[in-house]
């Protein structure tokens, strides 16, 4: 899967029981690679009453290679009103191959549960072997919830190869 130049703006995804998954771009069980380059997701949003909100604009469960570069993630939002919020502009998880995030901006994202934890204001990243980020840049993002909040700019779990390196993070 390949995405380039491309601009995902205002999508919306919403579910009154079931989980919600990604308000622009849902990705899940591919054995391809996939990469975002020199793209915008703005204002994207993923919303549940009932269920669990993954992504606010980008959702991946792959276990392939995951490239995304040159882009900018900004006003992408997630709502779980009774579950967990994951990820407000990027929620990734299984991913056996590298996730490599370069040169990207996460620019006011959010994540919000009002009776469950939120984690992530711009990523959540869970059960990963190996993610790098690079040259990227976190400004104002949270995470909001009554109850447990993990990472206002990111959260990462389990995930045994982790390096940042040369990114800034201001006021999330």
């Amino acid at each position: 899967v390949l995405v380039t130049d491309y601009e995902f703006k205002q999508n919306k995804a919403n579910s009154v029981v079931n989980r919600v998954r990604a308000g622009a771009i849902s990705i899940e069980s591919i054995t391809e690679s996939v990469t975002i380059d020199s793209s915008t997701l703005f204002n994207n949003t993923a919303s549940s009453r009932d269920g669990a909100a993954f992504g606010g604009a980008l959702r991946l469960k792959t276990s392939c290679l995951v490239e995304i570069r040159n882009s900018t993630f900004q006003h992408n939002s997630i709502y779980s009103k009774i579950s967990g919020a994951y990820g407000g502009a990027i929620e990734v998880s299984n991913a056996i191959e590298p996730i490599i995030i370069t040169n990207t901006s996460f620019i006011q994202n959010s994540a919000c549960s009002n009776e469950g934890s939120s984690y992530g204001g711009a990523i959540r990243i869970v059960d990963s072997n190996k993610t790098d980020m690079n040259f990227c840049s976190f400004t104002n993002n949270s995470a909001i919830s009554k109850t447990t909040t993990f990472g206002g700019a990111v959260c990462a779990t389990d995930i045994p190869d982790l390096q940042v390196s040369d990114c800034d993070f201001d006021r999330n």
